[in-house]
């Protein structure tokens, strides 16, 4: 996809060291004012080091506290024995190969895929009252999982679970694309967003299911980001 030009009205009577950027937001283009280099963002800040120390905050909350979230609940789950509420998102699959197993067909099982129906936070909360202790009381669980942290600011190919089955809406949104030849534009709008390669083969059927499993997999971050937004208004109240 060719790189978004901003238009020349936006550049005029920009302060010294400043320069617009393009960034996608809700399927527009929102150009916004950035620091050109880094000292001048330092020196626009007030303070020498500044950008480098915003840069390693926005890696850590946008990356390493994430992981931090999710290692901490599998040790305070194996640790305690509460379970986190979860329910299971594949089970009519499961049931229907299990039935082909009863009648003797040779399959192997199939292994159940779980979501989860808290979030970190909520369910640390519960365990922490069910156990009548304070958050520090997992403080050695705390450093475990900071073992885990890694420091990559370039970034990653992200990998986790088998993605969910995309919802209709997805497969819409994927159809639509296909038919207006802009799936080059939306695989590189996922890749953005998700951190994660969208790679197209040309072939119309697989391309479908690649740009849908996408498009779903951005609505479930989407929604992630806003209940952590909705938590942190919470937590300033």
């Amino acid at each position: 996809m060719s790189e978004t030009k901003v238009p020349e009205s936006l550049t005029e009577n920009l302060p010294e060291g400043v320069k617009r950027k393009p960034y996608s937001s809700m399927g527009l283009i929102a150009f916004a004012c950035v620091a050109a280099t880094v000292e001048d963002y330092d020196r626009i800040g007030g303070r020498i080091g500044l950008c480098l120390e915003d840069a390693c905050d926005n890696q850590v909350y946008r990356g390493q506290l994430n992981t931090f979230r999710t290692e901490v609940c599998k040790l305070v789950e194996t640790e305690t024995g509460i379970e986190r509420k979860k329910k299971v998102t594949n089970q009519k699959a499961v049931d229907e190969v299990q039935a082909r197993i009863d009648a003797g067909e040779d399959v192997q099982p199939l292994a159940p895929e779980y979501e989860y129906l808290e979030t970190d936070a909520k369910y640390f909360k519960r365990v922490c009252e069910e156990e009548g202790v304070e958050p520090d009381h997992f403080q050695h669980l705390a450093e475990q999982a900071s073992a885990a942290l890694v420091f990559e600011p370039q970034g990653r190919e992200r990998t986790g679970p088998k993605p969910k089955t995309p919802t209709k809406a997805a497969y819409a949104v994927a159809d639509k694309v296909l038919a207006d030849g802009k799936q080059e534009n939306l695989a590189a709008f996922l890749t953005e967003q998700l951190g994660t390669a969208i790679e197209l083969t040309g072939d119309n059927d697989t391309d479908r299911e690649t740009l849908a499993q996408g498009v779903h997999a951005n609505e479930l971050r989407e929604q992630r980001e806003a209940a952590k937004r909705r938590e942190a208004a919470y937590l300033q109240v």
